[in-house]
């Protein structure tokens, strides 16, 4: 019915696009839209999800049962730019496991199994798997990669940790001496 296109209007001052199948649902929400006072911002199209491009949104929001969620996962990654966000209120996303997840008790809330909206965040994940090496500190990583979670290897001194969300990638390194230090980047 247009909400979450509207609530993005409202609160970023967003440009906003609903895609959905159901004609009825398209008019209610390009009527919502009007009262709202946020017509001029949005568009509402009847069309088939996996029909859609995802190259130019920066920001994906979904309220689509499980099958769906994983259905339109390899779209998104394959299309989206890295840095991009997908949202997604109450369904995962199987073993993509969100970089963040709010939880907002709701005894009101008229779906659902439980009385409370679960709200998913994830960062389309840039490819970072690969050798790396950096000239100051003299030190070469191999990184390894699934989906944003990823692990290094140096080749001298010793990972503490490595973490990627969206572009930055950040890796905790200890050299031989004992000294640590957080190298961050951007990937692009």
């Amino acid at each position: 019915d247009g909400r979450i296109v509207i609530a993005a209007v409202r609160a970023f001052a967003a440009r906003a696009v609903g895609y959905e199948i159901d004609p009825a649902l398209i008019r209610e929400s390009r009527t919502l839209a009007r009262a709202a006072g946020v017509a001029a911002r949005t568009r509402f199209a009847q069309q088939d999800l996996f029909a859609l491009e995802f190259g130019e949104p920066s920001v994906v929001t979904m309220y689509l049962l499980p099958e769906f969620n994983l259905q339109l996962r390899p779209l998104l990654l394959a299309q989206m730019r890295p840095g991009s966000r997908v949202v997604s209120h109450e369904w995962d996303m199987g073993d993509w496991r969100p970089d963040e997840t709010l939880i907002v008790p709701s005894v009101e809330k008229p779906h659902g199994t439980s009385r409370e909206h679960r709200v998913m965040l994830w960062w389309i994940p840039a490819p970072v798997a690969g050798s790396w090496r950096l000239p100051v500190p003299e030190v070469s990583f191999t990184l390894t990669q699934r989906l944003q979670e990823v692990s290094a290897t140096a080749s001298r001194g010793r990972v503490l940790w490595a973490s990627l969300r969206g572009t930055e990638l950040a890796v905790a390194w200890q050299d031989d001496g004992a000294a640590r230090v957080v190298l961050r980047g951007q990937v692009s």
